[in-house]
């Protein structure tokens, strides 16, 4: 064969493996370093998505983490970068946002609401970044429940609601910024403020927790039971 006509035809195969050497030691090509679950041991049946992310994992499993250095324990949900970070054994958390329970570790003691640092659920840049121990807190809003440590159950709705919390336990904070204090309620918006409609009732709280403009006037009798049979009325 002609040696030129050899040379042309193998042209094309010296360039497509010359360009796959290549590509193999290009930088952008080499894998990511650190790689997800870098330093996973024993753990199992994880996600992990973004540099860094579940760098620290050695025996957590079914976690999910995508972002760069997001991290979790054992069975917890984190998107966004430093999300859930510290966490240690802190377990079904869920951290949506960036810095989300990024200071949140869990010490692996039991308690009621389950071990420290477990069942939080934030939602928003910077919700529940600075909780470590609390548990079973629900924030959702950027910077909500910003400043609790180890509070237990608190619920804030709304940006920055719920900062003024810092050790408090089941505070519910909507679009206010709470206070303190433990089994208390802070709604925005209401105090001084008139309303559009010219008809009003006072509201009432029931024993139970319920808002409502008329009290029920069982209170005020005794002795109440059910007719078990219809009383019948006649008439002479």
């Amino acid at each position: 064969m002609n040696p030129l006509i050899q040379s042309k035809n193998a042209s094309p195969l010296i360039l497509i493996a010359l360009a796959l050497f290549g590509f193999a030691f290009s930088p952008k090509a080499q894998a990511v370093v650190p790689p997800p679950v870098f330093s996973l041991t024993t753990g199992s049946a994880n996600t992990a998505v973004g540099w860094a992310s579940l760098f620290s994992n050695t025996e957590g499993s079914f976690n999910t983490a995508a972002g760069a250095g997001a991290r979790t324990s054992d069975e917890n949900t984190a998107f966004g970068t430093a999300a859930l970070l510290f966490n240690i054994t802190g377990f079904r958390n869920t951290a949506v946002g960036v810095n989300a329970l990024v200071n949140n570790t869990g010490s692996g003691v039991a308690t009621p609401n389950g071990d420290p640092g477990s069942l939080n659920t934030a939602v928003g840049h910077g919700a529940l970044s600075g909780n470590t121990l609390g548990s079973v807190n629900t924030a959702v809003g950027v910077s909500a429940i910003l400043n609790n440590t180890t509070g237990n159950g608190n619920i804030a709705l709304g940006p920055g609601a719920g900062n003024l919390v810092t050790t408090a336990n089941s505070v519910t904070c909507i679009g206010s910024s709470g206070g303190n204090l433990s089994f208390s309620t802070w709604i925005a918006n209401i105090y001084g403020v008139p309303t559009q409609s010219g008809t009003t009732a006072p509201v009432v709280v029931s024993d139970a927790g319920q808002l409502g403009t008329i009290a029920s006037s069982e209170r005020f009798k005794k002795d109440i039971s059910t007719m078990e049979r219809p009383v019948k009325l006649s008439c002479h």
